[in-house]
């Protein structure tokens, strides 16, 4: 694997020439981050990393100094088996998902980094509700990065969908809306023009509107594990970290925890 099926941009230049790989550091991306701990992928394969102690004291800063997954990222490599590369430094993002530091209004961190697309994922039962949905764009699009609305659970919407497609375009008509349903693979092929090589997406929704069973369906295994919602649609949590995952397309995914409300 290249850092270029990785998702690398050709604005960012060649990256054995980065001054970063120029100085002995390893070019990688994060792809799963547990805070000062976590595996990034290489073009030599996965790495498990540290964060450098400078960078773990900088939380105070404006923007959080610890990586998160997506993030392109400088590591000093290991120097024994049992070791861990240790991460000397963030490559500047093109796009970021941002939450207030609680506490501190004026502060962010990053939660998700360098996405391309958005799936802005809803469910078409008593689930939806278009004020969360016009939320989730806000952040989308202060994210920098494109949004794609994906109503899921067309299977049991039958006459209705219209009316949920409907109110979805009142956010904005010009936005791609798909309605669909993964379980049975209903319109699931409307989404495959977003799954380029090297593309990264990332699914945001609450809990409980199929953001797994999607990325499942996408990967074409039962990876991320996957819950029946409750009786009155609202959903069980069951993703707990954010992981980059590789398609068979060559795209790549970020699964995030169901987020219930945002500031």
């Amino acid at each position: 694997m290249n850092l270029n099926q990785l998702g690398w941009r050709s604005e960012w230049g060649d990256p054995s020439t980065n001054p970063f790989a120029l100085a002995g550091l390893i070019i990688g991306r994060v792809s799963i981050s547990y805070g000062s701990l976590g595996t990034a992928w290489t073009a030599d394969g996965p790495v498990d990393f540290s964060v450098a102690g400078r960078m773990r004291l900088d939380r105070g800063a404006q923007l959080a100094g610890l990586p998160v997954t997506g993030d392109w990222v400088a590591m000093r490599p290991s120097t024994s088996s049992h070791d861990r590369a240790r991460i000397e430094a963030i490559l500047p993002r093109h796009t970021a998902f941002l939450r207030k530091i609680a506490g501190n209004a004026r502060k962010a961190q990053a939660v998700a980094a360098n996405m391309d697309v958005i799936f802005i994922v809803s469910s078409m039962n008593r689930e939806f509700n278009i004020r969360r949905l016009e939320r989730y764009l806000a952040l989308t699009r202060e994210s920098g990065a494109a949004p794609v609305i994906v109503l899921t659970k067309s299977d049991i919407a039958d006459d209705d969908e219209q009316h949920y497609l409907q109110q979805a375009h009142t956010l904005d008509p010009t936005l791609p809306v798909h309605c669909v349903s993964a379980p049975t693979g209903r319109n699931m092929d409307q989404l495959d023009q977003y799954l380029q090589p090297a593309t990264t997406i990332a699914l945001l929704g609450s809990s409980g509107v199929g953001k797994s069973t999607i990325i499942n369906y996408m990967l074409g295994e039962e990876r991320l594990r996957t819950a029946e919602v409750r009786n009155d649609d609202r959903g069980r949590h069951t993703t707990t970290n954010r992981e980059l995952l590789m398609l068979p397309s060559g795209a790549l995914v970020i699964d995030t925890p169901g987020m219930r409300e945002r500031q």
